[in-house]
This record gives C-alpha cells, structure tokens and sequence, in this order.
C-alpha cells in the first residue's frame, strides 16, 4: 500500500462500523473515505473503494452499484486472478441489500464456481452462505441447512455469521435445541474475538429461543446480557430490541415490566423512532389489559390499530389481540369477533401458526360467553387439535434440551474427573515420599466423587419425575380432547334423529295409509326411501351406542330367548341378497331346538347382522356363506361368520376392530365404509362379557368369531315376533324388455346396491333399453367375452365403489380395449372430493356426476353423450376415397407451441399464469382455458403441472442435476418437498430414486 491515506481510512471505518455512529458521524465518514480516493491512484484507490462500498451499499445501492463497477475495472488491472468473484460478491452484496433473492441464487452459483476454479476457499464459503440465505427466504430449510453448513467447511473464519444463521433457520424449523446450540456457538466466538456488536445480537436471539422452550427465566438473563452490552458500546437504537422482550417477559411483576415500557419509550422518543414508539405502546395494552383496565388499552390500541402507515406486521397482529382482549373483557362480543378474525387472518396470510392459535383461542371466550355453540364447537376442533400436537412438540423439545444439558453435565464431570486424576499422579511423582499426604488427598477425592455422585443421582430423579408429570399433562389434554371429539358425535348424532325421524315417519304413515291406491313404481320408490332413511337412522344410532360405551352408560337387557330360532331368524334377514348373487348361503346350526338362554337380544343382533352384511359385500358371486353357531360347555355361545371372499391383508388384519380405520391398501380405498360397524360390534361383545376375534388370509375368505357367556334357562312362552327388521332388497332384471317401434339406446348399469340399482332401473326404462351388472368385474366379464346382450350398446353408467373390481379399475380397461375404448361413460358415485373427480378424468372418463344427483341433469347428460358418440361412430363408417397429403392439425401446432411457450417461461423461471398465457398466445383467458380443456381434457393449471413434471423427469433420467431440490427449481417448483411429493404420485417412483 504506497499511500498513508489508507491507513487513517481503515481506522475511520473501524470506529464508524463499531460505534454505530448517528447518521451526520457516518457522512462524515463517507466524506473522508471519498477525499482520499480522489487523492490516491492506481491500485491505492482498491481499498478506500472498498471501504466506500461497505459504508453505503445498504443506504445507496444505486450509488455503490457505480463503486462496484469501478472496483471492477481496477481488479481487472491489478488483481487478475480473483478480479470475477471479487466483482461477483460485491454484486451478492447489492442483490441482498435490495431484497432480490432470486438474484442472490443466480450470482451465488456463479460465485461458487469461480471460487473454485480460482481455488479460493474463502470466497466459497462466503457464497454457500449467501446461496443459503437464499433457501431459507424461500421457506427451504432443508437445504438452507446444508448450504450453510457447506459455508463453514469452506471458510471457518465466518462460523460466528454461519451459526448465527444456523439458528435463525432451526428456529422457524421449530427445533429449538439445535437453534440454541448454534446460537451459543456463535455467542461464544463472539466472546472470543471480542466482537461486542455481534456478541450483544447472538445474546438476544438466544433469550427469543428460551422464551419459547417456556424458560421466561434464562431467556431475560440473555435480554439483559444484550441490553448491558449495546450500553457498552453506546448503541442506542438497538437496546431497544432486548427493552421490548423484557417489557413482555411473564415472569416479571407487572412494575418492572411497566418500568421497562417507559424506558423503552423514553429511548424510542428521543431518537424520533416511530416504529419504536408504536412497539412499547402495543406492550402498554398488553400490560393495561393483564390488569383489567380495559378501556384505558383501547384508548391506546384503536389510534395503533389505525396508523397502518407506521405499524409493523408483528406490532398489528399484537395489537390485534389486544384489542380483542378487551373487548371480550368489556363483554362486547361483537367488536370482539371483528377484530380477532382481522387477526386470524393474517395469520393466514403470513402462515404464522401461532397468530392463527391466538385468534382461534380469543375466538372461544368469545363464543362461550356470548352462548353460540355451533360456532364453539366449529373452531374447537381445529384449536384443540393443533393446539396438543404443539404442546406435545414443545415438551418434546424441552426434554431434548434437558437431556442435551444433562450430557454436557455429564462431560464436564468427566472433563474434572480426569483433570483430578492427571493432578494426583502429578503430585504423586514430586511427592513420593509424602504418602500420608497422597492418602489424605486419594480420600477426599473419593469423599468428593461420592457427593457429586449423589447430587447426580438426585437430580436425574427430580428431571426424571418432571418428565413423568409433563407426560401425564399431555395425556391428559389428550384425553380431553378424545373427550370433546366424542361429545360432538353425540350431539351431531342427537341433532340428526330428529331430521331422520321427520323423513321415515311421513314415508311409514304413507305407505301404510295409501297402500294399494298407489301406482306400483311410486310406492316401490316410497318403500325405498322408507327403507334407506331406517338405514340412516341405524348409522345415527351406532354412533349413539360408541357414545354411550364411552361414557359407560350402556347397561345389558337380558332376558330369556329362544336362541336356535333367534338366530335363525336373523339368518333368513339375509338369505334375498345371498340368492341374488347366487351364494350358497348355510346355516350350520348345532343348537338343540328350546335352547333357551339369557342374552342382549338387541346386541347380539348388531353383532351379528354386521358381520353378515359385511360377509355379503365382499364374497363375490357363486361364493359361500356359513353362519354357525354351537354351545362350547355349558356356559359359552360361540356364533361365527365364515366366507369365501378375498380376506384381509396381514397389513390390516390387526387394525380391524379399530374405530374410523380404512385399508392400507390403495387399491381398496374405493369401497367406502366409515369404520364403524366392526368397532361396534368388538366393544358390545366385550360389554357382554365375551370377544370378538377373526382369522383371514389374503384370497381365501375370513371368519369372525363371537364368543358370550350365556345362563341357561328353564322354557318359557316366547312372544313369535322377534322384532328383527328384515332387509328389503329389491331385484333387477337383468335385460330390459324391447320397446315396440324404434330401437331404443341402450345403457349398461353397473352398480353392487340394490336399490340404487332399481332407482335407476326406474328413472332409465321408460327410454332406454339396459343391462345390470353388479360389480365392475361382472361388467368387464360381459363387456371382454362381447356378450350377446351387449349389442347395440350406446354407454355405460358406473358406480365407483364397488366390491371385486371398483369403477375407476374398469374404467381404465375400457379405455385400453380397442372395441369399447370409443364408448361414452358416466361415473355416478358419492366420492365428491376433487381429488377423485381429477383421478376419473385423467384416465379419461366422459363425464362425473355426485350423489346425489338431478334427474334433469343426469338425461342431459346421457343424451349429449349418446348424441356425439352417434355422430362419431357415423364418421368413422363413412369410406372416404381421397388421399390428402398428411399435414399436423391447427391443434396440434397450437399446442406444439403452447408447450415449447410453457419450457421458455419454465427456463426463465417466470410465473405461468393464465394472464400471461393468454397474452402471450393472444387469445382471451376464458378461450385459453377452454381450448385446453377440449384438447387435453385438462385445465390450465394440470396442463402446466403436467409440462413441469414431464421436464423433471427428462432431467432425472439424464442425471443432468445432483440433487433433487436443484431438478425442482429448474422444473419451476418453489419447494423441494412438494414436487417429490406430486412427482411419486404422478410416476409411482420418487426424484431421490434417479439420484442413488
């Protein structure tokens, strides 16, 4: 360095950045350094250039864009070698101080690459840190995590930066240990490179960490660190931060920390702070509202609420909530509602789980004190489920930080250990000859070791039994959310008897009044309806009988029954709908006639018309059925349902019993069920006294065991009805009759209900000819072998859950077969959820109807359907004899172009949305979307999903990427987690998989 200049700019920009000096200091500065560029020339001006850039690329990013370009020139002249990277990282600087993100990834890549041509470790490291600031603004922890770690490796002499940044990302992951522990490590390098600025803002963010593992205590010891430290260095601006956690820290007494207000004020005051002042001011309301002085916090927080202009995000929201707090002290629900939903939104808005806890909780206290149930037991829910699955995750994390503290116990003990053991032979060599003294001092050691021994032993079971009780808080919260989870399927249950009730008594009293003065197709539409709201009610009261078992309120009502006809009886309530599907249906009964035995009749019928219905769903046709039942002794009834349907997988066989559970299995996943039936039936058998078992394997059929203890009785008079309610199934013709005249359409109904079935038997046969087939398989039997009846086939009407083959099975084989593929079909199902409408039409349904559904609409649909597939099929006959030279379609070249549109924006990393599509192929949004969806039968957002999963994939298989967040973002996904989630769901293998 030729010049002296530099040197007293050095120092001048040492005391500017470690001073905080005020703004008139810092221009000072600026001023100075730039007197000294215009004095020195050639490679002298490098340094003060530098120095220059440092001081203003924050406050003047335009101005120091200028410097950059300058530095550039001379490191071009003087320092060839690093001249890019250095210009590269003083260009991450601008991009970072301008908030440019994006920027920041595109210059740190570049950054890294130089850096390692050069083989400047060093720059690297400063890249892989800027590249992982990139992620964690973008929500990307995972790999936010691995670039800063890479960052360390490569430059250690930044590790202070590196932990701090470490911890900030830990933190918003919500593992607190680990974002201590790196805290800490940046805290403690502080301390040795006396770097006081850094040290007092690690402190800091070490005391917000322990607030939220619940050590209010430890965390103002750290508030106060920082606090003392900003005074040190007379850094005013910044006490304010630790001030403001005091002022809300809970374990102070509302004094101190009404004393830490008005200091924090005071501060915020006389540096003409806004944003500072507003901040003590919303801790005011809260401290006003903690001592119930309600109208004083509002007097304060309304003019906050309003000055948008100067109120930061945090401070609305804290603001929010004090408002809200007093309103509902006030008792004034109404204002207090609008308030804390303001609140709750943004929450939502800034996907902020606490804010959104916050609302959700002041939105209870509304609710209960202004009476409005509905609304208590809508967000209850909600509240309560996130709300244990957070206190769980928190003494997750605070007995992860208290067995982290427990090791590091632990090594300190072993550290002194060896220190006194290393000091003892020490002694010993010296001072051989002094053996009553090294007798002395083996002793003590000893004694020594023994009491800290004990004190360890003590306080691993006083941790051991604050465990045990924090475990026992969180079962209970547990148990009293199952609790509040049962008591709203109570009183849904109890709110829907009456609805029930309405619909089948009418329909009763109006079968039984009119019967016989009715037309034959209207009381048969009557008796179905009669029949499925008493199916209604049935579920109604099965979730009653699960709430009474729960609050042991249920009580058995024996009484003497003749259990050989008994059962019987409840045998022939099945025996229509095992003669429609042509199973051979037995009843192997052992019991002697007049076997009369005290029993639950009403329980043992649930028991075991569940376990008959369910034998009927899942035992295909020409199956078998057994319902046996004998006395094991004296004292045992063993009743048992075996069939021959496809069993249970070894996957589900032990879940069974359990409440709401569906299959594992995905391929059974359409055959509905609430998980109810078998629950029941298991819990009602062990109120009895007995058990309810099964054995299965896979394909070959399942049998269920009940077992009772029963109490035999002497013979009594029986009254003859039984009160079993017989199920009603109605049967279906196979073929309809031929129409006179013209040929009708004709229609193939697959559907497994019954009645569902003679629904649509009614609606259809006044114009359609049809064919019944009761489940997919039996569908694609008739449809594969080209039956006789099939002729003349103009669609198919499918249900989608079905046993033995589901609708969106059969659909696919249709659409694969080369003399059906072309056939319209409709699925009708009461699976309404999007996802399963998009799973129908991506296999290439041709139309997806609801139940329930409109009459009108479904004809509608059936015609137009009908109608085009006539006007194809007629196409096709014709024999055109001209040849025309083949040419691509104006579709195809529309899409053609489409595409390659959708790959550029891709590879620009620009938005895809409908806006800029539609501009760019000029063309309206409301014609784009529908041009889309008549060539691809997909919508504009599946159709750019579908463009960014096909150029993953092309990526992936050309191993043109290392890793999958790198494919991700390069196909125009924003998270890593998400693509590999749709990419296995959409090709049934995930991105990892390319990479191993």
């Amino acid at each position: 360095m030729k010049n002296p200049c530099t040197y007293i700019l050095l120092l001048l920009f040492l005391l500017c950045t470690s001073t905080n000096t005020l703004k008139a200091q810092r221009q000072s500065v600026v001023d100075s350094v730039k007197n000294v560029i215009n004095q020195v020339e050639g490679e002298d001006k490098i340094l003060p250039l530098e120095y220059l850039f440092g001081i203003i690329f924050r406050s003047k990013p335009d101005e120091a864009e200028q410097v950059a370009n300058e530095l550039q020139l001379l490191y071009k002249q003087y320092e060839p070698k690093v001249a890019e990277v250095k210009h590269l990282k003083l260009h991450m600087a601008l991009a970072n101080a301008r908030r440019k993100i994006d920027s920041m990834y595109i210059i740190g890549l570049s950054g890294i690459q130089e850096a390692e041509r050069i083989g400047i470790d060093s720059f690297a490291g400063i890249f892989y840190n800027d590249i992982g600031l990139y992620h964690w603004r973008k929500g990307i922890l995972d790999s936010a995590i691995i670039y800063m770690n890479r960052a360390m490796e490569k430059n250690p002499r930044t590790s202070r930066f590196v932990n701090n940044n470490l911890g900030g990302i830990y933190d918003e992951r919500g593992d607190l240990v680990n974002a201590i522990k790196h805290y800490e490590l940046a805290y403690e390098e502080a301390i040795q490179l006396r770097d006081t600025i850094r040290q007092a803002s690690f402190a800091n963010n070490i005391g917000i960490v322990f607030r939220k593992l619940g050590r209010q205590d430890k965390a103002n010891e750290y508030f106060l660190r920082a606090l003392t430290l900003r005074k040190i260095i007379n850094n005013r601006p910044r006490q304010l931060s630790p001030m403001y956690n005091l002022a809300l820290a809970t374990n102070l007494s509302i004094e101190e920390r009404q004393e830490w207000v008005e200091q924090g004020l005071s501060l915020a005051r006389s540096l003409n702070d806004p944003f500072g002042i507003q901040m003590f001011l919303s801790a005011q309301c809260v401290l006003l509202n903690d001592q119930q002085k309600y109208q004083e916090a509002l007097d304060v927080a309304l003019p906050l609420n309003r000055d948008s202009s100067i109120v930061g995000v945090l401070i609305k929201a804290h603001v929010l909530e004090a408002l809200g707090d007093s309103y509902i002290g006030m008792k004034e629900w109404t204002e207090a509602e609008k308030y804390i939903k303001e609140l709750g939104a943004l929450g939502k808005q800034r996907n902020n789980t606490a804010w959104l806890q916050d609302a959700r909780k002041l939105l209870l206290d509304v609710y209960h004190g202004n009476n409005q149930p509905n609304n208590y037991y809508e967000i209850a829910f909600p509240y309560y489920k996130l709300k244990d699955s957070l206190d769980l995750e928190l003494a997750r994390q605070k007995l992860a930080y208290l067995d982290a503290e427990l090791i590091d116990a632990e090594k300190e003990k072993e550290i002194a250990s060896l220190n006194n053991e290393l000091q003892r032979k020490e002694t010993r060599r010296r001072w051989l000859m002094a053996i009553a003294a090294l007798v002395a001092i083996i002793l003590s050691l000893i004694i020594y070791l023994r009491s800290r021994q004990v004190k360890t032993q003590k306080l691993l079971v006083e941790q051991e039994q604050k465990n045990a009780k924090a475990l026992a808080t969180a079962n209970e919260q547990l148990r009293s959310l199952d609790q509040l989870k049962s008591r709203f399927f109570t009183n849904i249950s109890h709110e829907l008897r009456t609805p029930v009730t309405l619909i089948a008594a009418p329909l009763e009293n109006g079968l039984k009044k009119h019967k016989g003065q009715i037309e034959e197709s209207l009381e048969t539409a009557i008796q179905t309806a009669y029949n499925n709201a008493n199916k209604l009610g049935g579920f109604v009261e099965e979730l009653l009988e699960l709430s009474r078992l729960e609050a042991e309120k249920i009580k058995l009502e024996q009484s003497p029954t003749d259990i050989h006809q008994y059962l019987q009886q409840l045998f022939f309530a099945f025996e229509s709908g095992a003669a429609i599907k042509n199973i051979n249906y037995q009843f192997d009964n052992q019991l002697s006639e007049k076997t009369i035995v005290q029993i639950d009749k009403k329980r043992i019928s649930k028991i075991v018309n569940n376990l008959l219905s369910n034998a009927l769903k899942f035992t295909p046709n020409g199956g078998i059925i057994v319902l046996k039942a004998a006395l094991q002794g004296n004292n045992q009834l063993l009743v048992s349902v075996e069939d021959s349907g496809r069993g249970i997988s070894q996957e589900d066989l032990p879940h069974v019993f359990d409440r709401y559970f569906q299959s594992k299995n995905k391929s059974l996943t359409t055959e509905g069920g609430a998980g109810i039936g078998l629950a029941l039936a298991k819990e009602l058998a062990s109120l009895m006294g007995g058990q309810l078992t099964v054995e299965s394997e896979w394909g070959k059929g399942s049998i269920f065991n009940l077992t009772i203890p029963i109490e035999m009785v002497e013979a009594f008079n029986q009254d003859a009805s039984l009160l079993i309610e017989e199920t009603s199934i109605i049967t279906s013709p196979l073929i309809a009759p031929k129409k006179e005249g013209k040929a009708a359409h004709k229609i193939l109904i697959v559907e497994d209900n019954h009645e569902m079935q003679q629904l649509l038997v009614s609606l259809l046969s006044d114009n359609y000819d049809y064919i019944i087939a009761n489940n997919g398989a039996e569908a694609w039997a008739m449809l594969e072998s080209n039956a006789p009846e099939l002729e003349g086939l103009n669609l198919i009407l499918s249900d989608v859950m079905m046993p033995e083959m589901d609708g969106y099975t059969l659909l696919e084989k249709i659409k694969q077969h080369k003399d059906w593929c072309r056939l319209p079909m409709i699925m009708l199902t009461a699976r309404a959820a999007e996802e399963d409408k998009l799973n129908a039409l991506r296999l290439g349904v041709d139309d997806y109807l609801t139940k329930p559904f409109s009459t009108e609409e479904l004809f509608s649909r059936i015609e137009n359907l009908i109608s085009k597939y006539e006007e194809r099929e007629a196409f096709n006959k014709l024999e055109v004899q001209l040849e025309f030279e083949s040419t691509p379609s104006a579709d195809i070249q529309w899409l053609k172009e489409l595409e390659s549109l959708c790959l550029a924006a891709i590879d620009k990393r620009l938005e895809l949305t409908n806006n800029y599509l539609s501009i760019q192929l000029a063309i309206s949004v409301r014609q784009l979307q529908r041009r889309i969806k008549a060539l691809t039968g997909m919508t504009v957002k599946q159709y750019v999903q579908e463009i960014r999963l096909q150029k993953a994939r092309h990526l992936l298989e050309n191993r043109v990427y290392n890793t999958v967040a790198e494919i991700a973002y390069e196909s125009g996904f924003n998270t890593p987690a998400y693509f590999s989630r749709l990419y296995e769901k959409h090709f049934g293998k995930s991105p990892a998989s390319y990479l191993e």
